[in-house]
C-alpha cells in the first residue's frame, strides 16, 4: 500500500485521480500532524504524484495552490531537535 493509499483509508476517503488541491491540503495535513513525517518526505510523495499527474495527461494547477505551499513551508518549521530539554525549530 503507498503512502496516499494509507491516507485515504485513515482518513475514509475514496480517491480518483485526478487529485485536487482539497485532496493535496489533506494529505499535507495528515503528513505532518498524523504521521510526523519530515518536510523533505511531504515534498518527495508530492513531486512523485505531480509527476503521476504529469504522465497521466492532468493538469498540475493543484500543485501551486497557495494553501499546500504554505502549508509545506510551515511545516519546516515544525522540524524539532531538542538540545538541553529546549525545543530548537529548524528546517533544512
Amino acid at each position: 500500500m503507498n503512502i496516499f493509499e494509507v491516507f485515504a483509508t485513515e482518513r475514509n476517503l475514496s480517491l480518483q485521480w485526478p487529485y485536487d488541491s482539497n485532496t493535496l491540503v489533506n494529505f499535507i495535513d495528515w503528513a505532518v500532524f498524523s504521521r510526523k513525517l519530515a518536510p523533505s518526505s511531504i515534498k518527495s510523495y508530492l513531486s512523485h504524484i505531480k509527476l503521476v499527474h504529469s504522465l497521466r495527461g492532468f493538469g498540475t494547477d493543484a500543485f501551486k495552490n497557495f494553501l499546500c505551499k504554505t502549508q509545506i513551508k510551515g511545516s519546516c518549521h515544525e522540524t524539532l531537535t531538542t538540545i538541553n530539554s529546549h525545543i530548537q525549530l529548524k528546517c533544512h
